[in-house]
């Protein structure tokens, strides 16, 4: 069984090539992915994990974290994994602690932490997103240059003035839309296009696209807002 264990572990971390070799023979990445099989050999009841992605390219990474993610449930190894990557934390983990200035500042799912973020340190580590500002017109609408959005603003008097996170998901390219927005950058990312579009109001936001819609800079398209929730916080 053990040996089945081990042979298990040199496969699903992509070493089964190099577990002869000296650490001198090998690439980062590749120590790497021994340190981790090391960790896990002895089949520990809790496990701390530091860093351990750091130095791996994107394409194994990728494939790594959702076999570790597997292996660590089978075997029942409770795990802290720190990290600085917030792709690594919201593919691995079952719970997300947000730690700044020593202090843990939100301890929830990753679903949370993207979509309910307590801070706008932890909102803005969470991906690209932009602020822009809103007024509350009751207790289900926020009033911006995007338009009216509805959601939940139970937390602030009517007529506060507010600043509301878009990311580039809640927004959508429609060319019949009666918004619309200037292309100011773009970036290039083979299945898609990320956007940043200046506003008619003057403020700043990002949109993905798909990579054949190609639009050039300073170029006018129409956009549309969907957003099922809001993030709000106080100017």
């Amino acid at each position: 069984e053990k040996t089945e264990r081990l042979d298990r572990l040199e496969k699903v971390l992509d070493i089964i090539e190099i577990s002869k070799k000296y650490p001198h023979e090998i690439s980062g990445g590749q120590q790497q992915r021994v340190a981790i099989a090391r960790a896990l050999a002895p089949k520990p009841e809790i496990l701390l994990l530091d860093e351990p992605f750091s130095a791996l390219d994107e394409n194994l990474k990728e494939k790594l974290l959702a076999d570790v993610k597997i292996l660590l449930k089978e075997e029942k190894i409770t795990t802290i994994v720190i990290t600085h990557n917030i792709k690594e934390a919201f593919q691995i983990s079952d719970k997300i602690a947000f730690l700044s200035n020593k202090k843990i500042i939100q301890f929830d799912s990753a679903y949370n932490i993207y979509h309910k973020p307590l801070t706008r340190e932890i909102a803005n580590f969470c991906g690209i997103g932009s602020f822009i500002n809103g007024e509350i017109i009751d207790k289900n609408h926020v009033e911006t240059s995007l338009g009216k959005h509805f959601g939940d603003t139970t937390s602030y008097e009517i007529g506060s003035s507010i600043d509301i996170l878009i990311r580039p998901d809640d927004i959508i390219h429609d060319d019949d839309s009666a918004k619309s927005a200037r292309v100011i950058e773009k970036i290039f990312h083979g299945s898609d296009f990320l956007y940043k579009l200046k506003l008619n109001s003057g403020e700043n936001i990002f949109c993905y696209t798909p990579s054949h819609h190609d639009h050039g800079l300073n170029e006018v398209i129409g956009i549309k807002s969907e957003m099922d929730h809001l993030i709000l916080f106080n100017k």
